[in-house]
């Protein structure tokens, strides 16, 4: 009987469960209870695992054309973060609009290190390019420091 086990996230990336797939088996596990499903992108299942432990995490789709929209709700006194994994090089022009005061960063989900130049306090739009050093996952991301939940719509295109 084999296994494939893989920790949800990349090497350093604080995920706490891990996901174990057995061909013999219906389906996937993670830590012991059934999923439906059958693949998870690492990111993916990385993100509901943050969702499984009050954060919120999403991963961006790209369309065929580079363009990726993300909607996220983010409950109050808590954060939200969608990421992409981006080749080097790559540039991707990206702004978002939230109904509500957000504190904003683009940073390294690894090491939360902030992108120079990125973190906002408060503010309900921004907009800016992000070009890739090397190939990396960044995540945007949003605190809501309110008591009611914030709707951020971000809108991403690579050039």
């Amino acid at each position: 009987m084999g296994y494939v086990t893989a920790t949800l996230g990349a090497p350093g990336l604080l995920c706490p469960a891990a996901l174990r797939y057995s061909p013999e088996q219906s389906g996937p596990t993670a830590a012991g209870f059934p999923m439906l499903i059958k693949s998870v992108s690492w990111l993916g299942a990385c993100a509901l695992a943050f969702l499984s432990f009050g954060a919120a995490a999403s991963e961006v789709a790209w369309d065929a054309q580079g363009g990726a929209s993300v909607v996220a709700t983010v409950a109050p006194k808590a954060e939200h973060e969608t990421c992409a994994r981006l080749a080097a090089k790559d540039r991707v022009v990206w702004a978002f609009v939230a109904q509500g005061p957000v504190d904003f960063s683009i940073r390294d989900p690894r090491t939360k290190e902030v992108v120079r130049g990125s973190s906002q306090t408060g503010v309900r739009e921004a907009r800016d390019a992000l070009e890739s050093a090397r190939a990396q996952i960044y995540c945007w991301a949003w605190i809501n420091r309110g008591t009611t939940e914030v709707q951020v719509s971000l809108q991403l295109r690579k050039r």
